[in-house]
């Protein structure tokens, strides 16, 4: 359930507005066919649509219905990994456990705006205001950073849901709400967000979160305790100066606090990470992986995007391969998954040192950084090299 300035757009599940070819917040896809007059629509009244009856009808009698194309590819095909394992899956055959839990009630997930407080080099100002700095310093320096990142650093936002009647029908209906998932910016930086969070009684639903974990005060803890369950996910991309360069200004010691303040909650059902993998933290990420170590919890790894100067496919195979053995003498499950990440990148090896300093460089003038001190030594010696 998200919109921008001018039409408000509901989807079953983030899925449905997948594909290779766009972002669903840069894009803001349109498969069911919501028009202006569909804005005002309450969640109860968004199930009775003609557009979910058919999908829920379909569904109830095998219809591949072309809005739910992504899943079925995903389950047409049998994904061969590197390793020899085989898998035919998709979101729809195993869906998050937080919708898995979730028995009784609706189940709503709300993107809300870009309000956050840092400006990672692989996001977007659409998806974090704090990137406006950085595109304020490129407009003034005549620097074509949309043709740079292929597109991606664009200026926008995605709307205002909670000024929405929908956001609205939440505080007032929580009673008929199983879960409520919430994706930003970052939700912990929005005031009005946990403002209206205090406004409802939370006790029997099931919150999930996507956060870079940065602002856990005791404050939020006491907030959260308050569901039935929360299912969280941090971003984290990397460890120490590494960790800084990347999802500035905020340090990996004031990440880790908060991160240890969350693990106060006594509701935790589930915690998984997610880290967005770029040339940037390429050989930080054994790294990484052994930090999470501790927590049992799951590491998700997806590649920067669109591809862009920092894709990992731009490094040379010397680096590539680095990695590549380096992970073979860690026995975690995610390190299998982050090795076929390298087997594809190391296909498709396309060295290009020029395009990665480009955007590398230009970040580090518009924050008054230098590469040298946060990227990993052998990178910072192809980088230098003429």
């Amino acid at each position: 359930m998200f919109g921008d300035d001018k039409l408000v757009r509901y989807h079953p599940c983030e899925h449905i507005i997948k594909d290779t070819n766009h972002c669903e917040v840069h894009g803001l896809p349109n498969p069911l066919g919501w028009g202006p007059a569909h804005g005002y629509l309450e969640p109860d009244q968004i199930f009775q649509t003609g557009q979910y009856r058919t999908l829920q009808t379909d569904m109830v009698n095998g219809v591949k219905n072309p809005a739910c194309y992504y899943c079925w590819k995903l389950e047409d095909e049998e994904q061969v990994y590197n390793d020899g394992r085989k898998a035919k899956t998709s979101p729809r055959l195993d869906p998050p456990l937080i919708d898995r839990e979730t028995k009784e009630g609706y189940l709503l997930h709300f993107i809300l705006d870009n309000k956050c407080n840092m400006g990672c080099r692989m996001c977007s100002p659409i998806v974090s205001n704090r990137l406006y700095k950085d595109y304020d310093y490129f407009k003034k320096n005549d620097i074509d950073i949309e043709q740079i990142s292929n597109g991606w650093f664009v200026n926008g936002s995605t709307g205002k849901p909670l000024e929405s009647n929908q956001w609205e029908w939440v505080l007032d209906n929580a009673d008929k709400i199983g879960a409520l998932k919430i994706t930003g910016g970052e939700p912990f930086f929005n005031n009005m967000f946990l403002s209206s969070l205090e406004l409802f009684d939370k006790s029997n639903i099931n919150f999930g979160v996507t956060t870079n974990c940065s602002l856990i005060s005791n404050k939020i803890v006491n907030l959260l305790n308050e569901f039935k369950g929360i299912y969280v996910t941090v971003s984290v991309d990397s460890v120490d100066k590494n960790y800084q360069y990347i999802r500035h200004p905020v340090k990996f010691e004031k990440f880790e606090k908060s991160f240890n303040n969350l693990l106060r909650c006594n509701n935790i059902k589930e915690l998984q990470f997610n880290c967005v993998v770029s040339a940037l933290n390429f050989l930080h990420l054994d790294e990484l992986l052994l930090w999470s170590k501790p927590y049992y919890a799951k590491l998700h790894f997806c590649e920067v995007y669109p591809v862009r100067g920092t894709s990992i496919k731009y490094l040379p195979s010397h680096i590539l391969n680095m990695m590549k053995e380096k992970l073979n003498v860690i026995d975690m499950a995610d390190a299998h998954l982050l090795r076929d990440m390298i087997e594809r990148a190391i296909k498709d090896n396309q060295p290009n040192r020029q395009k990665m300093l480009q955007e590398i460089t230009l970040f580090d003038k518009s924050r008054n950084q230098k590469f040298e001190n946060f990227l990993h030594p052998v990178l910072v010696k192809w980088l230098q090299q003429s």
